[in-house]
């Protein structure tokens, strides 16, 4: 960029160059307002301008804003208020140019070191993790791991065939107590229709008996009335023995609903007996599974998912079976 500047100026012309002599002349030295060392290449803030009015030789902070100088490239006289400072753009933009490649230099090295960084830390990370993929040890534990993801595999289909087993057996438990409920209730149904029938029995066989000895008084009193000499009158008669057929027909009826009432009250005791004996065969075939059910849970399979449960707590795992509390199974 040096070299850049030296030709700008060598492409002046010559009455140029010996006007910029003589201004380079008075402008190296200090700003007359803030004093600071002028024209340091590189530093934006020390380039200098010249008034033509008061012809003061000034820096560019002073002579106006910075932001205002970007935007409008114009420079303002802070002595004076003057306008259009003899300033060159050319140079500026050159200068301008300059810094920016000094600062991508700046950046470049930055970069570069950042870079070798990088690198050293990276192979660093790699030979860490080459020694830790190669370490005995950890490759130990990933044949132990894969043993026991196997076990668990094995554990977690032992499981599945378990819970099924139990899950028919508890419903054939289910289905043997809904049974044995079904078949009380029939039998609380059938006494409740039995003894309504016996109630009914002993009315009727009390009504048989009223009507046998309504029979035996009318009978007396016929015998009675045609033991006399005096003869009583037809009619009066007549009325006695159709009390007696009429007693006679309706002890007759009596007895045969009393025979009807003991046939079905024989059926219904039948149907009871036989009810009975289905519950008993029942409620044993319950007491059978109940006791299959409880040597089942005494199996060696237990103990061996006990066992391994007991590992894996030891070895501070997590383990995805778990107990219940009622039934202490998987």
């Amino acid at each position: 960029m040096a070299n850049s500047f030296l030709s700008f100026d060598s492409c002046l012309s010559d009455s140029d160059n010996e006007k910029d002599k003589n201004e380079d002349s008075k402008i190296q030295g200090n700003c007359s307002i803030c004093k600071v060392k002028l024209n340091i290449v590189g530093i934006q803030h020390t380039r200098s301008t010249r008034c033509n009015k008061c012809e003061m030789i000034i820096c560019v902070n002073c002579a106006s804003d910075r932001e205002m100088y970007k935007k409008q490239k114009k420079c303002v006289c802070k002595t004076c208020g003057h306008k259009d400072l003899l300033t060159n753009n050319d140079k500026f933009e050159i200068e301008n140019q300059y810094a920016e490649v000094e600062m991508l230099k700046d950046k470049i090295k930055q970069t570069g070191t950042q870079k070798n960084l990088l690198v050293v830390q990276t192979q660093e990370l790699q030979s860490k993790i080459d020694a830790i993929l190669n370490n005995p040890e950890r490759l130990a534990r990933i044949e132990t791991l894969r043993s026991l993801r196997h076990n668990s595999i094995t554990l977690k289909t032992q499981k599945d065939e378990i819970s099924q087993s139990l899950s028919s057996l508890s419903q054939q438990i289910s289905n043997s107590f809904q049974d044995l409920e079904s078949k009380k209730k029939l039998i609380e149904t059938l006494n409740n229709l039995y003894h309504p029938k016996t109630v009914e029995e002993a009315t009727l066989k009390r009504e048989i008996l009223l009507h046998r000895l309504d029979y035996l008084k009318i009978k007396k009193i016929v015998k009675q009335k045609s033991l006399k000499s005096t003869p009583y009158p037809d009619s009066e008669y007549q009325e006695y023995t159709k009390l007696v057929l009429s007693h006679e027909k309706a002890i007759e009826e009596l007895n045969l609903l009393v025979k009807k009432t003991q046939g079905k009250t024989i059926k219904l005791m039948s149907l009871c007996d036989l009810h009975k004996e289905k519950i008993k065969s029942q409620s044993l075939a319950a007491d059978k599974l109940e006791s299959i059910f409880s040597d089942f849970l005494s199996t060696k399979q237990r103990s061996s998912i006990d066992s391994f449960l007991l590992h894996r707590k030891s070895r501070a795992e997590p383990v995805s079976l778990k107990k219940c509390l009622s039934c202490m199974l998987f």
